[in-house]
């Protein structure tokens, strides 16, 4: 078991009603938005998405007075004490509030969203930190709400949630948001978003059951690296890192494989990639481990992944709290090599958000592990 400093890089949290959102909507969209709360109506706007009976959270989550993420106080005490987490980055219901058909609407519920959270949240405990929630659909407003916040001690990255545009996140339509995000010395977080989820989208078309969602997620995550990779950002902005949250960890071999193997091709379209696409990932790219992709003890998994040079240096621990498919600390403890452990618990997360005040981080394992 793992007992030194733990870092938790996507933990879910959320406002106990849709209208504690509302004064901090801005007043071009605030009407709107009073209006689809009092009819009900979901702000990210877009259709149901396939699912799993009973939905997608703990039940256990829930607390009394409104849905799992909620609240501090059983976020606290089911997870953050048990493990004796060090840090934890909150990532709201990302991709709701950057999904909204409507543009505008989607941008300033993003705006909404942060205000909020640095407000309600991030004073609450010195183990919370957060990254500036953004929408893709407007990226020159991304890019101001980038900038709006980046001196804020506890903003530790910009987060976009899912391919709103349904463009790659390496699409030059995005390039404001990263050339902010590199101006101030933020990591961007790509996570999972609504945009993904809704559609189910791969090669093959829409999904209609969760299953076939779940199992689009890593065509999902390696067609968004590769469009970093084709797309030139990494050379665009050379301090740029990119932390890939809930794409889940073990299509990244064959997709590193498949790069190197087209880099003579991909250099004739993409003249500005200057090196195999294996070396951007390795100075660029973090994956978060949730959900990883096991059943047993992980042999398996441990041996297919090692088969990349360093693939250590390049996971960072994540729970996915308070989601059902969340991946406890314990459990892939034991999935992971002893060797790997400091980096992917604490080092590799601690170094990529520029957590240095951390070097000298301790962590005590209570009793009973988590919940």
């Amino acid at each position: 078991m793992y007992t030194g400093p733990l870092i938790d890089t996507d933990i879910h949290h959320q406002p106990k009603k849709d209208a504690d959102l509302l004064p901090y909507v801005p007043l071009r969209s605030r009407e709107l938005v009073e209006r689809m709360i009092e009819h009900r109506a979901f702000l990210g706007g877009l259709r149901a998405i396939p699912t799993v009976a009973g939905g997608l959270l703990r039940h256990d989550a829930y607390p009394p007075d409104g849905p799992p993420g909620s609240s501090y106080e059983l976020l606290a005490e089911q997870y953050l004490d048990p493990a004796g987490m060090t840090r934890c980055l909150l990532t709201f219901n990302v991709g709701e509030y950057g999904s909204h058909l409507n543009p505008y609407v989607s941008a300033d519920l993003c705006t909404a969203a942060n205000d909020w959270n640095v407000e309600n949240w991030l004073d609450r405990d010195d183990r919370l930190y957060s990254g500036i929630v953004v929408s893709g659909q407007l990226p020159d407003e991304a890019r101001k709400e980038v900038l709006r916040l980046a001196d804020h001690p506890r903003m530790s990255c910009v987060i976009i949630g899912g391919s709103p545009l349904a463009r790659g996140l390496g699409d030059p339509l995005y390039h404001p948001i990263y050339e902010a995000a590199a101006e101030v010395g933020l990591p961007i977080v790509c996570h999972l978003g609504v945009s993904v989820l809704q559609s189910g989208k791969a090669i093959v078309g829409n999904a209609s059951t969760f299953a076939e969602v779940n199992l689009s997620l890593a065509t999902a995550g390696g067609q968004n690296v590769t469009s970093f990779i084709v797309h030139g950002v990494f050379e665009k902005y050379p301090q740029l890192r990119v932390v890939m949250n809930e794409y889940g960890v073990s299509w990244l071999p064959p997709l590193l494989w498949s790069l190197d193997r087209e880099y003579p091709l991909l250099r004739l379209e993409s003249p500005w990639v200057k090196k195999p696409p294996s070396e951007y990932v390795r100075e660029h790219i973090r994956l978060a481990t949730q959900p990883l992709e096991t059943t047993s003890d992980g042999r398996e998994l441990i041996q297919f992944l090692s088969t990349v040079d360093g693939i250590e240096d390049l996971l960072c621990f994540s729970s996915d709290y308070p989601h059902l498919t969340m991946d406890d600390f314990a459990f892939v403890s034991k999935v992971l090599p002893d060797s790997w452990h400091d980096k992917v618990f604490f080092e590799n997360a601690r170094d990529v958000f520029g957590w240095h005040d951390l070097s000298g981080a301790t962590r005590r394992v209570l009793s009973g592990a988590t919940a």
